[in-house]
């Protein structure tokens, strides 16, 4: 060996590659991993950040200017609609109430005797009359001083919790004086805004889940049931309503949420992340073409166009057809044009490896 020249050594060299099947248009013994474009049903998700509304919220004040003489309720007592929460002094209406009701029972008595006495042509039809417009006239006072007792007396408009009470036995209370606040929380709503381009892919009925890292968000699916189809000039965003079930209270007003919303599924293409081999801004995968009579493939580099991402998976918006086999691993030791040998599903991890 060592009597041989420069030109020798390259040329026993040459040989010696070619004896180990390195070609220069082939590495036949080179294995990859190939997945298949394989067509799949997706459901994009959108996301947004809302905010808690009570979906029914007021504040409780009289209607007349009146002494409290008791009030029903403590801070933060769940109550019903129609509860008492409040007393004022009644004192001077049922007073009058209890006289009207003296004046009521004697002008029906006096009407029942000039009806008898008319009928028997003592008394004219006139005197009949007057005693029934007296006894119509004290029934609609008497409706006025039950409407006036009703307003002496503050009660839920609806069932709920109350706040903190801003008024004692004794305090003189007036309109706009607010006595406390009442909020209904077996339903509860959630406004968020999305981006403008989700405008059409959001409809009232939709699903809407929530992720929060303040409660526990399990079972708590609503439906949207407002869409404001006008967009914010400064943002360029569009308000959502939805409505929740808030059985056991977990949501309050003010609370800041996540929201999801899934978009019709689709159908697509997709291969898996690794297939796809990023150069500067283009996107590729080597697509493997049998050979006739072979169990080689030839390597074709094709461009790509890519789409939604989903974990360990990828659309292909163009660029492959469904059906059409990539190579998944070992797409960076190959090169278009070159002949390679697709490890079986048995053998793939173990020789893939070596």
């Amino acid at each position: 060996m060592s009597n041989l020249s420069g030109k020798q050594w390259l040329v026993a060299l040459g040989l010696s590659f070619a004896s180990l099947g390195f070609t220069s248009n082939s590495v036949a013994n080179q294995l990859v991993i190939k997945s298949v474009v394989e067509e799949a049903s997706v459901t994009e998700s959108i996301m947004g950040l809302g905010e808690v509304i009570a979906k029914r919220h007021v504040e409780l004040q009289p209607s007349v200017t009146e002494r409290v003489v008791a009030v029903h309720f403590s801070d933060g007592d769940w109550v019903e609609a129609g509860q008492l929460l409040v007393t004022l002094d009644q004192a001077e209406v049922r007073a009058q109430l209890a006289e009207l009701e003296v004046r009521l029972v004697d002008a029906e008595r006096q009407l029942i005797r000039l009806q008898t006495l008319q009928a028997r042509g003592d008394v004219s039809q006139a005197a009949v009359d007057e005693a029934d417009l007296m006894r119509q006239t004290l029934r609609a006072q008497r409706e006025l001083l039950n409407v006036r007792l009703s307003r002496l007396e503050l009660r839920a408009p609806f069932a709920g919790r109350l706040g903190v009470r801003q008024v004692n036995e004794g305090a003189m209370a007036s309109p706009g004086l607010v006595i406390t606040d009442l909020i209904e929380l077996d339903d509860v709503l959630v406004d968020f805004n999305l981006p403008a381009r989700f405008l059409l892919d959001v409809a009232v009925g939709q699903r809407v889940l929530l992720e929060s890292s303040l409660v526990a968000t399990d079972n708590l699916v609503g439906e949207v049931v407002t869409v404001f189809s006008s967009l914010d000039p400064a943002t360029r965003t569009f308000a959502v309503r939805a409505k929740f079930t808030n059985a056991d209270y977990r949501l309050l007003p003010g609370m800041g949420m996540t929201v999801r919303l899934n978009k019709t599924p689709r159908r697509l293409l997709r291969v898996p992340e690794t297939a796809v081999v990023p150069m500067a801004d283009q996107n590729f995968v080597y697509v493997l073409k049998p050979q006739a009579d072979s169990e080689l493939f030839e390597v074709e580099r094709r461009e790509v166009v890519l789409g939604a991402r989903e974990p360990g998976w990828v659309e292909l918006v163009s660029g492959a057809e469904l059906g059409e086999a990539v190579i998944s691993q070992g797409a960076l030791r190959v090169r278009p044009g070159q002949q390679v040998k697709v490890a079986d599903q048995l053998r793939q991890i173990s020789e893939f490896a070596q």
